[in-house]
């Protein structure tokens, strides 16, 4: 693409004179555009971002050692950079906000062609937006989806290394939605994301809110610099005619809905325990899931479910919301909502014909571990048997905490390993144990091991929740992904002890932890 059509607007983007010094003629064609080095192309264009644990200004060399062109920065570089003959720098006031708008331009601005959901929160996003996505198609709308699991495009579905990619990856997915015929666009938007303005450049069409709790303070100073970048998406980047979804159960949400009406911006809040504009009530668990009554605009609608579980009444409630705000019929959204059978690695059932109920779950904060396990509460009698652990080189001060919840609120706790990455298992668990409460609780570092141990403890009527990494399937060890399913592991514990021949092996693909660390 010619480069003046890349930088069209660039100058009036945010702050004046984005671009402030280039050199070079400012004439050619841009091949291909990445923050990532290694990717670029001859004739690319590189944009040097600065990173948690990397600054891409020590990549520049390489970059152009591989045949990038243009250069896109914003610190101090070497003189012998700026004067490499047949590349173009452009020094530029902020590199990712430059990427985003830059990366909206490479691609045709594609969402400018089609209706964009945001959905942002420390817990609910993965579900909510698999919720939208069902009831945009039985709206007969063809959507694309960007978030934690996998992108989709129509019937395509691509690998997620970031549950919000970053903006030429994000450009590029809109435009192969738009080519493909699709009208919405439902896409989880994390504070990553936010903070790092990957999602700049576009102009949500609904956007919601679903909780705030801890989690990634290891990135963000503090809990009001996470909820701030949250906030971005509501107040900077939302069409001013669009609406707000809000869970107002939420004391940050209330904030944010209160702020958002001083703006004058339209909301839409919803909950269960407080007065908001959508609101449930006498939930109750089915043969098939759950159900309950709606009430909205003076109406009473009653929601049947696949999903299990009391948090989902408010990733369902979120759903409503925001589909409601774009004018589809409630017949329409309620039908989306029965058809949507589950999501994966979120209160995912495994069921093999035991007599004890086997699920798999996300849940890595606490506030996720205490919504999983006092929401299981309230539709099972039996005893819950939590297997859980805490992934390595992230918020430590979430894991005694986690230790506490589970041990106060399971029958049972066995504490084990999730993704150590680069931290030594055992401190770990160490940080866990130091919050756990009585003494109902076990330690057994081999996750293989230690769900079978849960399977294997359970009786009639029993739960056992194996919580942390969900849809993922591989355990993270030293830099290094090894294979690892939950489900699968589960599975063949679950089908050894009944005595059948398991759908996969106990031991394949799943290194026992010990062995790992030798």
């Amino acid at each position: 693409m010619d480069i003046i059509t890349v930088l069209d607007n660039i100058h009036r983007v945010s702050d004046p004179g984005l671009i402030t010094q280039y050199t070079g003629n400012l004439s050619g064609q841009v091949s291909d555009i990445s923050c990532d080095s290694r990717r670029i192309e001859q004739g690319g264009m590189f944009f040097a971002v600065r990173g948690v644990h990397s600054d891409g200004h020590a990549f520049i060399p390489d970059a152009i050692k591989r045949g990038a062109r243009w250069i896109v920065y914003d610190s101090d570089i070497s003189p012998e950079l700026l004067n490499t003959s047949d590349v173009i720098m452009l020094r530029v006031a902020d590199v990712p906000l430059a990427m985003a708008h830059i990366a909206a331009n490479y691609y045709g601005n594609p969402a400018r062609a089609m209706k964009l959901i945001g959905i942002t929160g420390t817990n609910g996003k993965t579900t909510t937006s698999c919720l939208i996505k069902s009831i945009l198609q039985a709206y007969d709308k063809k959507t694309g989806l960007i978030g934690t699991i996998h992108h989709m495009v129509g019937n395509n579905t691509y690998s997620s290394s970031h549950t919000t990619p970053q903006a030429p990856e994000f450009q590029m997915f809109l435009k192969r939605m738009c080519d493909d015929g699709c009208q919405y666009v439902v896409s989880e938007v994390s504070s990553h994301a936010l903070a790092q303005k990957r999602v700049d450049a576009v102009a949500f069409d609904a956007a919601v809110f679903t909780n705030l709790t801890r989690d990634h303070l290891d990135y963000h100073t503090n809990m009001e610099d996470y909820f701030n970048s949250k906030k971005r998406l509501f107040t900077e980047l939302l069409n001013p005619k669009a609406t707000a979804i809000i869970n107002t159960d939420d004391i940050y949400g209330i904030t944010l809905c209160r702020h958002l009406r001083e703006l004058k911006r339209t909301t839409l809040s919803y909950g269960i325990t407080t007065k908001a504009d959508i609101m449930a009530s006498d939930v109750e668990k089915t043969l098939t899931g759950l159900a309950f009554k709606l009430r909205c605009n003076a109406e009473t609608y009653l929601v049947r479910s696949h999903l299990r579980g009391y948090i989902n009444v408010y990733n369902i409630l979120a759903a409503f919301a925001a589909t409601l705000s774009l004018a589809i019929p409630v017949d329409v959204i309620l039908r989306g909502i029965s058809l949507l059978q589950g999501v994966r690695g979120r209160l995912e059932p495994i069921e093999r014909g035991q007599d004890f109920a086997v699920f798999i779950d996300y849940a890595h904060t606490n506030d996720a571990l205490d919504n999983l396990l006092s929401g299981v509460r309230r539709f099972y009698k039996g005893r819950i048997i939590t297997v859980f652990g805490c992934g390595g080189n992230r918020d430590t001060g979430k894991r005694p905490m986690m230790g506490r919840i589970a041990t106060t609120m399971s029958n049972f706790t066995i504490i084990t390993n999730d993704n150590p990455r680069h931290e030594d298992p055992m401190d770990i668990i160490a940080q866990i144990k130091s919050g756990v409460v009585g003494n109902q609780y076990e330690i057994e570092p081999d996750r293989r091991e230690a769900i079978k141990r849960g399977i294997y403890m359970a009786g009639a009527g029993d739960v056992v929740l194996i919580a942390g990494k969900g849809h993922e399937t591989y355990q993270e060890v030293r830099g290094v992904r090894y294979p690892f399913d939950d489900r699968e592991v589960a599975q063949a514990f679950i089908d050894e002890r009944l005595g059948g021949n398991g759908v996969a092996n106990p031991a394949s693909g799943c290194n026992k932890m010990e062995t790992i660390l030798e």
